[in-house]
């Protein structure tokens, strides 16, 4: 594979904040941006005979987005807000190396209409609560997909017409006493596709053909749940300050759009460390550990031609992490 990307954007950008009263404010922004992306000479070939000759292609997009926001603050230690915006993402090129044209048809810009609502909460000094719930409503979703190439299926970034992901998270921060901080988040969400034709990737392999499928209706696949805490504590030892602590995090079932083969199982990864600093001093150091348990799990799971294949997660790691400031 051989090619060179090139891209040149400018953008306009600006926000503004108005303060009603002592309890209402509103904020308000705009960007206008002009991007172009080149895709130039892109070509593959097969055991030495061309699959694909040197071939350029073009994408824009001029995207106006923004965001405005209502915050309401009844009290000093609560905040409640409400926000609409809109964004965009990039457009692109899915450069895997494919014998077909259509593998590098760029895929178009991302466009999101966002609803939000939430609150920041401190109802004593040892504890803080923060909470919120969306909407996201998708014009021309990015997903990783496939084409259906001379060798079989070929990866591609796609277009989805129309989708929606909501959900809500939750995270605190409980002080029990002075020198302990213990920290829990959670989020759910839920996504589906509402405007989908996809090119369904086992099907087309038992055919050997390009088989496409009606995917409206269907869950997004990520993982629905996720959560995570932490627990620090803070002591003086001889004039250094030493902090101790150990984190956790869940990650729910993440279902593949290849077929449940390629389905990664949920699992648990927990790290601890220790950091120690003197109280003036410019210098700290740290002893590390990941993956303190040595979870076995992997990240994503896929296939290359006729092997399947998967990304490791990394196993229980030890480490020293010196730093000094000047």
């Amino acid at each position: 594979v051989a090619y060179a990307q090139e891209v040149e954007s400018v953008s306009i950008f600006g926000q503004a904040e108005y303060q009603f009263t002592d309890q209402f404010k509103l904020i308000g922004g705009l960007r206008y941006e002009e991007e172009t992306r080149n895709l130039n000479g892109f070509g593959t070939a097969f055991g030495g005979a061309t699959a694909l000759p040197p071939t350029s292609v073009e994408t824009e997009m001029t995207p106006l987005t923004g965001k405005i926001a209502l915050e309401f603050t009844p009290s000093d230690n609560l905040l409640i807000y409400g926000s609409f915006s809109r964004g965009a993402k990039s457009g692109g090129f899915t450069t895997y190396n494919t014998g077909s044209a259509s593998g590098i048809e760029p895929f178009r810009p991302e466009i999101l209409l966002a609803y939000e609502v939430g609150f920041k909460a401190d109802p004593t000094r040892a504890f803080q609560l923060n909470g919120a719930a969306y909407f996201y409503d998708y014009t021309d979703q990015q997903v990783l997909s496939a084409v259906w190439g001379v060798n079989g299926p070929v990866g591609k970034f796609a277009n989805v017409p129309s989708s929606e992901i909501y959900g809500a998270e939750l995270e605190g921060t409980w002080r029990p006493v002075p020198n302990l901080r213990i920290t829990q988040s959670i989020s759910y969400k839920h996504g589906e596709y509402t405007d989908f034709f996809d090119l369904d990737v086992p099907a087309s392999r038992l055919a050997n053909a390009a088989v496409f499928v009606d995917k409206s209706g269907e869950e997004i696949p990520f993982p629905a749940v996720s959560y995570g805490g932490s627990a620090a504590y803070d002591w003086l030892v001889d004039g250094l300050d030493v902090t101790g602590e150990v984190n956790y995090s869940f990650r729910d079932e993440y279902p593949s759009w290849l077929g449940v083969k390629y389905d990664v199982p949920s699992y648990w990864l927990v790290n601890a460390s220790v950091m120690i600093s003197p109280q003036t001093g410019p210098w700290s150091a740290a002893l590390f550990v990941r993956n303190l348990f040595d979870q076995e799990y992997d990240l994503t799971r896929n296939f290359f031609t006729t092997a399947d294949i998967a990304q490791p997660g990394r196993p229980r790691t030890f480490g020293v992490r010196l730093s000094y400031q000047y």
